[in-house]
């Protein structure tokens, strides 16, 4: 039962460090404590579009990280337990279901981590352009108020 324990247990108590690791990296890059330039974090085409996004992904990514560290670690318990209970060859082969478990839920991390990111870009976006509109009713569009300015620059002289 030795063996077997070992190799049921080795894997699924590091599938466990894995989803730990991701849900510690969502968190610290929602914090704002990795760099959106820098090799650790969710990095895809969304996240990486602004540190807005970036910050925005990561928070948005930290709940379904959260979930897929615990179910995780339930599914590894359950299998080691599975492993003392049964003395079975084929109980060494289920060792590598938490890894499954950890690879899967990846997907739902992503996801979550891209809509917020699009989300936080879109609403920068839409904040940019209302920064915009807001200083062109202020100052007049563009060459046509320069020209209007200059205008009555130069008639104020002749009179």
């Amino acid at each position: 039962m030795g063996e077997n324990m070992a190799a049921v247990a080795f894997p699924a108590i590091m599938a466990v460090v894995v989803a730990v690791v991701v849900s510690s990296i969502a968190k610290a890059a929602g914090r704002g404590d990795l760099p959106r330039d820098g090799a650790v974090g969710i990095r895809t085409k969304a996240t990486k579009a602004s540190d807005a996004a970036w910050l925005a992904g990561h928070r948005g990514a930290v709940p379904k990280a959260r979930v897929l560290t615990i179910l995780t670690s339930v599914v590894s318990l359950v299998i080691i337990v599975l492993g003392m209970l049964v003395d079975a060859t084929w109980v060494t082969a289920v060792g590598i279901v938490p890894f499954g478990v950890v690879i899967i839920g990846l997907i739902p991390v992503v996801q979550a981590a891209n809509a917020a990111a699009k989300e936080a870009e879109q609403a920068e976006k839409k904040a940019a352009r209302k920064g915009t509109k807001g200083n062109r009713s202020a100052t007049g569009s563009g060459k046509s108020s320069a020209k209007k300015a200059k205008k009555k620059g130069s008639q104020k002289r002749r009179h």
